[in-house]
């Protein structure tokens, strides 16, 4: 029934108004809470509001005076053209029954709506709890903090700590293999506390979990028996087969890297992840699938004894799930202490207290004084409340049988119910629209216009089951204003209709990868904008501009990368996205600076502090500034001036004179985000300066508060989320989750394609809370290989989750005014999208008998799923009936919808902004804050002063080459240094021109946004690398050249004899730097006076980094690093003496000289009579630009750290071997 916000009565009880997207939900909300004012009989203070974040409940608050305040001066007479008062007129005149007695309660809620009572759930509860402190058992002092997360983190640890680690090691890698970290703990928590009223699935109990543990022990316990004649069999059978083997295990090496690795593991040695993921290849099913499919008829069975490798396998799964529900034990048990020792209570805490306050007989008693406070409750975005919550207000607010006393309004959509992962529950809101007395609906949008609508009601409305769920049906939206004319028309092209579908497919109907269309995507969307502003395009004959286009993107990641095509096609762009304020590189840069004000005389520290680009100076500035005595001078005055107005003042008036005196804003609008700098800065300056004012100037104390902040992992609250940089005339780059609420003329959903669930195999264990829908509650269950329970249980979850896919995209489609574009193809993994099932719904796919969409025939509506269930797409699976379904929708709908088959909009730049851009050299953020007890230092913080975790590349940033311009070297600069680094760590050397490898160059090229056409380059680059032969030549510290007996060559090293981008900690108990300077001068490096130390005296640090390459040849281990600086053009650029030059001037014998001392403690650790003189050879440096095999020695420096050295440094730099991983 359609609500009418005049006629309709409103009468004591529970009703529920669903108010589709665009329907003027606020301004009903608005219009109800006025007529309970004047029709009810109610005053602001009887009325709770409630919605489902702080900024919503400001927005509401003063739509909500405002109406009041309307309602007055429309009583007193006075006329106004505001919209609303047409409907306040219309209410008053309805109101003939006391008229004075309504315009005093309106007056007197006027004067007093300061107090009235709209806020949060959680908000509301807390109000409780401090008003009826006895009745609820609330401890005032208690401190409410807003996330669990900073509580769980810790108890993840300590969890770590105290159990798992205690167990047996095949335990720990196991844990580790399976991604059981503290992080996915913490996350597997927090969905369980928000799960109120979870019920476990059968056999989940912590008796039950350590009994499996030890079975999984045992099972260990036999295959160490059995691993001898395992061997013997295994060498047996693929002594037989060797013939009919793939290539990867036919040579050996592979088989033999696994005996060795696993079989050290099993006979007594600690287990390692990587043991435990090769144990893994000698199943009986990987044994088989070593063999050439041409050859399968011609190989021997797999041997018998294999089966008790499998049984441990298998048992990996139960001891997973096992860990599981131990943690959830010890959660259970250790959470209630730590907030009562700690004296917190956290958000969830105050629903959960209000709720049990209300049961029983006191609880009647605390119901009858609330209700005596509150008559009525709005309820505002009904859809995204728990089952907690909506217990919480029914008790208080839900009319007695007979009771004509209280109203509850509950108003919301289920199909925008999107924020399952803050703990919304839709079922919650389907439950209740079951019990209330009364369902209303608003179907009248005042937002798009008819065409779009009729496009939207064509997806959803044509569908039987548009949402998965029957129970969320889809009612056909009217417009507002049917004979509306707004259009979008392009000049010589006409009007353009409402929706346009893009619809991508590959050559010879092949599906394109994910990379691929993704690439395409975000090209052809800043073409298609650029288009439309150069296009002399018009809403309404108002000229279109950027501010009235907005691109809907899924990720933080996705929005950062359309706004940087979108930068290079000239056309201006702004963020507004879920990201923490604390986690940008604004935030890092400030982290310096405030750093280097607080410690003015740290030479080095101050110099890093000068470099940030709020300074706007560049690399070779900073340097000479400090052989520059005045100046410098001058420079540390000021910073030390700086302190005193912080320490005196406070930190906003510091930053204050900050800006103004070195010019900040002038010098970061010289980039092309500026306006994203300097926004990001100033919010998070407002942030500290907010904590500050609770305690006062402190400086110590809110560098603590902003390092927690940094450190932060949880989701972060509304206030943390960035801003948008500014109102002007930009396109906005938007998550859909944000967008909920806004409107744009013009929107992209550029990514809704995009397929849900992926591997089933990525994570082994993996926790599920579904909803049991025979017994309506929620279920914990495990998604492991094996039962059917646990199928089933996984097929429940995949419905639940495609679900809200499809409601996420009705959000993204809702939010146009004139024109949505959306994108869906021919792409991997779009079977299982939530775009496949509104096209291709499961009557259409039963129909066809080459479809090949059995996800969601199966899944969904049969509710059960096969072990295969993501079918990939194939040419003959119905590609021309996709093609015909979309083109008979438009078709159908011809000025409403138009389909474009693989579109190709031609790339051009936006014709009003030429301006360039100036880039400053700048430091790359990486995420290491200092710790107050336990400080870190790296090659790089000793270098910069700074704790961070950069590698070289990131150090020395070189100005990235313009990426719309082809160069015919390979790209310079920080992004350029990573990709090579990640293409190294994984390609085959021995093999550069391998399809492995060109598809690895390929997607790391694309994931750092460097063109394709630099594919030919990075392979010439590998070839050189593989066949260049390693020649040493004096270094730096070792002035004489060692002989080599064998010839190496990188592409020569086999797998098993090479570990690549090792990451290695050690822990220092002392560390004296200014020492350790002076013995490396009296080695000849004279430069090493310039660093200076960044660690202080006495302070316990770890010294943690990654090694590129650590290889063994001859009987010696050889330490690799590549280095991806541009020196010059030709092999005459890197030679060994100007390679000795550069290494000199980075300070990188400082770097080879942690290394040789990280895999000194490694290897003896592992290499049983390890000896450095004897089993260390050195350290190669290779410059990638520069290395050609025809020039034996170019761009391939060496060095080799004598023992004496080491043994000397060793009385300065005190260490204990931690940890050395791959």
């Amino acid at each position: 029934m359609e609500f009418d916000l005049i006629e309709t009565p409103i009468q004591p009880g529970t009703i529920l108004i669903e108010a589709s997207a665009g329907t003027g939900k606020t301004f009903a909300l608005s219009i109800l809470y006025l007529r309970l004012l004047v029709e009810a009989g109610l005053s602001s203070d009887q009325i709770l509001a409630v919605t489902f974040t702080e900024a919503a409940t400001r927005e509401l608050r003063a739509r909500l005076q405002k109406v009041i305040g309307m309602a007055v001066r429309v009583q007193q007479g006075i006329v106004s053209q505001d919209p609303m008062a047409l409907y306040i007129q219309a209410i008053l005149k309805k109101n003939t029954v006391n008229v004075e007695g309504a315009y005093e309660r309106l007056r007197s809620s006027l004067d007093s709506f300061d107090q009235a009572p709209i806020s949060t759930i959680h908000s509301f509860c807390y109000s409780v709890l401090t008003r009826f402190p006895f009745e609820t058992g609330h401890v005032l002092t208690a401190q409410i903090i807003p996330d669990v997360e900073v509580v769980l983190n810790s108890l993840a640890e300590d969890f770590w700590r105290s159990y798992i680690s205690q167990q047996h090691s095949y335990v720990v890698a196991a844990a580790i293999e399976l991604e059981l970290t503290p992080q996915r703990l913490v996350q597997f928590w927090k969905r369980v506390l928000s799960q109120h009223g979870l019920k476990m699935e059968h056999e989940l109990s912590k008796e039950v979990a350590e009994q499996q543990i030890k079975e999984a022990l045992g099972k260990l316990k036999v295959l160490e028996r059995e691993w001898v004649r395992i061997l013997e069999d295994l060498y047996k059978w693929f002594e037989q087969n060797k013939n009919f083997l793939k290539k990867e295990w036919g040579d050996g090496e592979k088989i033999s890297l696994i005996f060795d690795i696993v079989g050290r593991a099993v006979m007594g040695e600690a287990f390692t992840p990587q043991a435990i993921k090769l144990l893994a290849e000698l199943r009986p099913e990987k044994i088989v699938g070593a063999v050439d499919k041409r050859f399968k008829a011609k190989t021997t069975p797999v041997p018998e004894s294999l089966k008790f490798v499998q049984y441990v396998v298998e048992s990996q799964y139960q001891l997973g799930r096992g860990l599981y529900i131990i943690s959830l034990a010890y959660l259970k048990e250790r959470l209630p202490e730590f907030k009562e020792r700690s004296g917190i209570l956290v958000y969830d805490d105050l629903l959960l207290r209000v709720a049990e306050a209300l049961e029983g007989d006191r609880g009647k008693d605390l119901i009858r004084q609330l209700r005596g406070i509150y008559k009525a409750a709005l309820v505002d975005e009904f859809q995204d409340t728990d089952p907690l919550q909506y217990e919480v207000l029914k008790r208080i607010f839900e009319p007695a049988k007979g009771s004509l006393e209280r109203y509850l309004i509950l108003i919301g959509d289920p199909k925008q119910s999107i924020y399952s992962f803050r703990g919304a529950d839709v079922f919650t809101y389907l439950k209740a629209a079951k019990q209330v007395s009364k369902v209303f609906t608003l179907t009248r949008n005042w937002r798009s216009t008819p065409d779009l609508l009729r496009a939207i009601n064509t997806l959803f409305g044509t569908h039987s089951n548009p949402f998965v769920f029957p129970e969320i049906g889809y009612l056909p939206i009217f417009a507002g204003d049917p004979g509306s004319k707004r259009r979008l028309v392009i000049s010589g092209s006409g009007e353009e209709p409402g929706l346009e579908i893009w619809f991508y497919k590959g050559e010879d109907e092949k599906p394109l990868t994910k990379s691929e269309a993704r690439a395409r995507i975000y090209e052809h969307v800043a073409s298609e904008v650029t288009r439309l502003l150069n296009s002399g395009a018009s809403i309404d004959h108002t000229p279109i501009s950027a501010g009235h286009i907005a691109i809907l993107v899924r990720e933080n990641q996705q929005a950062k990368r359309m706004q940087k095509v979108l930068s290079r096609y000239n056309v201006p762009s702004v963020l507004h996205t879920t990201e923490s304020v604390f986690h940008t590189h604004e935030a890092w840069e400030l982290w310096c600076v405030l750093s280097a004000i607080l410690n003015p005389g740290k030479e080095a520290q101050l110099r890093a502090a000068l470099l940030m680009p709020m300074f706007g100076r560049r690399l070779d500035d900073a340097f000479e500034l400090t052989t520059n005595e005045a100046e410098w001078s001058e420079i540390v005055s000021r910073f030390k001036g700086y302190l005193q107005i912080w320490e005196r003042r406070g930190l906003f008036p510091m930053f204050q004179a900050l800006v103004e005196v070195e010019g900040v804003k002038p010098n970061l609008m010289r980039f092309v985000d500026g306006e994203r700098r300097i926004t990001n800065l100033y919010q998070i300056v407002e942030l500290l300066h907010q904590a500050e004012s609770e305690t006062g100037p402190d400086p110590l104390r809110t560098m603590s508060w902003f390092a927690r902040k940094m450190f932060a992992r949880e989701i972060p609250p509304e206030e943390y989320q960035t801003r948008l940089e500014s109102d002007r005339d930009a396109v906005k780059i938007v998550t859909i989750h944000r967008s909920k609420g806004l409107e744009y003329d013009i929107v992209f959903c550029p990514f809704c394609w995009e397929g849900i669930g992926g591997d089933r195999n990525k994570t082994l264990v993996r926790p599920t809370i579904i909803r049991d829908p025979v017994k309506k509650e929620s279920l914990l269950c495990f998604d492991t290989p094996g039962t059917k329970i646990n199928e089933d249980a996984f097929a429940v979850a995949i419905k639940e989750s495609l679900s809200e896919e499809v409601r996420v995209v009705y959000v993204a489609l809702t939010r146009a005014k004139v024109k949505s574009y959306l994108i869906w193809g021919i792409i991997g993994g779009s079977e299982t999208s939530p775009l496949c099932w509104l096209f291709m719904p499961p009557e259409t796919q039963a129909n066809d008998k080459q479809a090949s969409y059995s996800f969601t025939t199966d899944v969904v509506t049969r509710g059960s799923s096969k072990k295969n269930w993501l079918i990939p797409w194939s040419p003959q699976a119905g590609v021309e009936m996709v093609q015909s379904k979309l083109l008979s929708l438009e078709k159908q709908n011809k000025d409403a919808i138009r389909v474009v088959i693989n579109p190709d909009p031609q790339p051009s730049k936006l014709l009003s902004q030429s301006d360039s851009q100036i880039q400053l050299p700048v430091l790359k953020s990486i995420w290491r804050v200092p710790k107050p007890s336990w400080e870190s230092t790296s090659y790089s913080s000793l270098i910069t002063g700074e704790d961070l975790d950069l590698t070289d590349y990131e150090i020395w940033a070189e100005p990235p080459v313009d990426e719309g311009i082809e160069n015919e070297e390979l790209p310079r600069g920080v992004i350029a240094g990573e990709c090579l680094h990640r293409i190294l760590e994984k390609i085959d050397l021995a093999r550069p021109e391998s399809e492995l490898n060109l598809r690895i160059i390929k997607k790391e090229l694309n994931y750092a946004a460097i063109s394709e056409s630099y594919v030919p380059k990075v392979v010439e680059m590998v070839k050189r690398l593989s066949a260049a032969k390693l020649v040493p030549s004096p270094g730096l510290i070792c002035k004489s050249v060692p002989e080599i007996p064998i010839d190496i060559r990188l592409g020569d090293i086999p797998l098993h004899k090479k570990v690549c981008e090792m990451e290695f900690g050690f822990s220092v108990r002392r560390f004296d730097f200014s020492e350790v300077i002076k013995v490396l001068v009296s080695y000849g490096i004279n430069r090493a006076c310039e660093l200076e130390a960044r660690t202080p005296p006495g302070s316990p640090t770890v010294v943690k980094g990654y090694i590129d390459m650590l290889f063994e040849a001859g009987g010696k281990f050889y330490v690799v690093d590549w280095k991806s600086n541009w020196l010059g053009d030709t092999p005459s650029d890197y030679t060994p003496e100007k390679l000795a030059r550069e290494i000199l001037r980075q300070h990188y014998y400082l770097q080879y000289l942690i290394y040789t001392i990280a895999v000194e403690k490694f290897l003896q650790w592992r290499v049983r009579d390890y000896h450095y003189d004897r089993c260390f050879g050195g350290v190669w440096f290779i410059f990638l630009r520069g290395v050609f095999p025809e020039v034996p020695g170019s761009g391939i420096y060496y060095d080799r750290v004598p023992g004496k050295l080491i043994d000397e440094i060793g009385k300065y730099l005190v260490v204990e071997p931690i940890v050395a991983k791959k």
